[in-house]
């Protein structure tokens, strides 16, 4: 398995609209793409977020590296656009990708 890993922090006062829609719209966009089996949502505990930042990590699990990479060549664009859209100057993210180990 890999896993794809988006880590955002979200400024607070937007924190809990942004997570309602992260999770009816952002998500699922992410996995009607076909690209992920499963998606997990944790929040950063520690080290503390900046202040006045939550940060949260998604992690998207794939069967393939290729699955992954046809994401992000195919499908992250448009949809990472419509959350640049709708939080452009709100938020800080990164992503990695990692191979399941055990």
């Amino acid at each position: 398995m890999f896993v794809y890993s988006l880590t955002i922090s979200i400024v607070e006062p937007e924190a809990m609209n942004w997570m309602i829609w992260m999770r009816t719209e952002h998500l699922p966009s992410i996995m009607e793409t076909g690209c992920f089996d499963e998606v997990s949502i944790k929040e950063l505990v520690e080290p503390k977020p900046e202040q006045g930042m939550s940060t949260y990590n998604f992690q998207f699990k794939a069967r393939t590296r290729e699955h992954i990479q046809d994401y992000m060549q195919t499908h992250a664009q448009r949809i990472h656009s419509k959350h640049d859209e709708k939080y452009k100057g709100r938020y800080m993210a990164f992503d990695t990708i990692l191979k399941e180990i055990l």
